[in-house]
């Protein structure tokens, strides 16, 4: 069989022994109980041995188990092709997002994709060390006195009037799919300028104990260490409940990995992300760990 076999959800766990080297990234696991929103792909459904992940919140598009499958290979430039490729065009993207399990998907993917329109970055990876907490468990007393710390609950989810507002909203509906299960299992918190949100931090995923952080600071309010604040209140909230907190950055990004390492997060890697642009494309290569929401 030389054409990709799509999951249903129920069977997304099938492919867990091909994802352990991604497990770090929280939407992996969040797929396999049933969470997020993804589209996996496999050459058998029976036993497979090669597995395609798409990301359908961000751009990512991750790769796992046996690089070698010429059968899946094939398949799989045929599935960018004629699925994957239409769906990022109607939405006016041109870049795709590559993560692997293992280095030998780094030298298959130039082959299948053509060596010409790939671009090598590098993702970090980090974990909170409860240890480094006494660091930063008096933040509060940091807080400037015009600014205010404010959790993402029920009640903050209808201040619709303050500026950035709606990026924090959709956020949460691309993620979550809804408000309703972001309060009950996520979590969040603003720092709020008068009638501006100037930064937030929220978990994205929360799987068992596991889960994944995202900062944002806004236009007008970078370079302020706004972004240490807000995610001091969220990692303090975490250890409170026993989580196990993950980040990922951009190597390039020295701001996040500046934030990370003075919060307390420890390096516990980097894996290979490849761009994928066609050569016809604008070189707009966007470094951040969000870019474009696909569907909300």
């Amino acid at each position: 069989m030389s054409e990709l076999i799509e999951l249903v959800k129920k069977d997304f766990i099938s492919i867990k022994p091909l994802v352990q080297n991604l497990m770090h990234y929280i939407n992996i696991p969040a797929y396999l109980k049933g969470f997020g929103r993804g589209r996996i792909w496999v050459d058998d459904t029976s036993e497979p041995k090669s597995a395609v992940i798409w990301d359908l919140t961000n751009t990512f598009i991750f790769l796992a188990g046996d690089a070698g499958n010429q059968i899946f290979n094939n398949g799989f430039k045929r599935l960018i092709k004629d699925v994957i490729a239409p769906i990022f065009l109607e939405k006016k993207i041109d870049l795709f997002y590559f993560i692997s399990s293992s280095t030998d998907w780094e030298k298959q993917l130039p082959k299948i994709l053509g060596k010409s329109e790939l671009d090598k970055r590098l993702i970090n990876h980090y974990v909170y060390n409860p240890d480094n907490f006494h660091h930063i468990k008096n933040w509060c007393n940091n807080l400037p006195p015009n600014l205010e710390m404010i959790q993402v609950t029920k009640d903050f989810l209808e201040k619709d009037h303050l500026v950035n507002f709606g990026t924090v909203d959709y956020c949460i509906s691309a993620v979550w799919q809804s408000a309703e299960r972001y309060l009950k299992d996520g979590m969040g918190f603003c720092l709020v300028d008068n009638d501006s949100i100037a930064s937030w931090c929220t978990t994205d995923y929360v799987i068992d104990n596991n889960c994944e952080i995202y900062i944002e600071t806004f236009e007008g309010f970078k370079k302020k260490g706004y972004a240490s604040l807000v995610a001091s209140a969220v990692i303090e909230k975490c250890l409170r409940n026993n989580c196990i907190i993950h980040w990922h950055c951009w190597e390039t990004n020295i701001g996040s990995v500046k934030t990370a390492e003075k919060v307390g997060f420890e390096f516990k890697g980097k894996d290979v992300v490849f761009l994928y642009q066609k050569k016809s494309s604008v070189n707009r290569i966007l470094i951040r760990k969000k870019t474009i929401f696909l569907f909300v």
